[in-house]
């Protein structure tokens, strides 16, 4: 699904259909550690990321996705993509913050947050915390956290994922940002989809049936470990 959507964002683009945005999404990562590390996205595709080291983790990888690649102002897409494998030597945070400004006007209409991902638990200790938080801001501002709409908790592994759905409106242009913290007690590896969209019905849907294909496999998965 993903694959298509990135097809068709590309196809847009390239022939001239979808028009530039008036703002871009950012991506800030910051680390127990003592690393801020914030990254715009300068050539205006919609796609911002970060990979290399930082204090703590050996590796992080995050990729963050909004308009005009995916979705536009009157139809909220943001898709981050992250990899993180901490360092060995103790607990260790990493905070991926994915943000971006100017959607709507937007008539009140659900809103859907929702995270799935893996960890290895590679140093002995318990499995990682991973911790979602979603918001809109009424004054458009960039990381802007003046509404919460989402907040989602997992400390379960191998296979983790959630999701929550609320009402969101406002008669002026407004922000979206994504929150993942993820916490390691020892060196471990970490990846993840977290996703926040004003889904059409037939989305809707698909993201119920994948969500249910999604337990699934863990369910088998864990069974076959057991």
């Amino acid at each position: 699904m993903r694959s298509l959507r990135l097809f068709l964002g590309t196809v847009l683009l390239t022939t001239g259909f979808v028009g530039q945005a008036n703002a871009l999404p950012i991506l800030r990562l910051v680390t127990s550690g003592g690393s801020d590390v914030t990254v715009n996205d300068t050539d205006g595709d919609g796609v911002v990321g970060y990979t290399g080291a930082l204090a703590g983790w050996t590796l992080s990888t995050s990729t963050g996705l909004s308009k005009p690649l995916v979705g536009a102002a009157q139809a909220p897409f943001l898709d981050l993509l992250s990899g993180n494998f901490s360092s060995a030597g103790g607990p260790a945070t990493i905070s991926i913050w994915l943000t971006d400004t100017d959607f709507g006007p937007s008539s009140e209409g659900a809103i859907i947050a929702a995270v799935g991902g893996t960890t290895a638990n590679l140093g002995g200790g318990t499995w990682a915390n991973v911790s979602y938080k979603a918001y809109a801001d009424a004054t458009n501002t960039a990381f802007g956290t003046g509404t919460l709409l989402a907040s989602i908790d997992t400390a379960t592994g191998p296979f983790f994922g959630g999701a929550a759905s609320t009402l969101w409106g406002s008669v002026g242009q407004y922000s979206l940002t994504l929150l993942v913290t993820i916490t390691h007690s020892a060196q471990a590896y970490t990846s993840l989809d977290a996703q926040l969209t004003v889904p059409e019905p037939s989305t809707l849907l698909l993201l119920g049936a994948g969500l249910l294909a999604v337990g699934g496999v863990a369910r088998r998965r864990i069974a076959a470990l057991a």
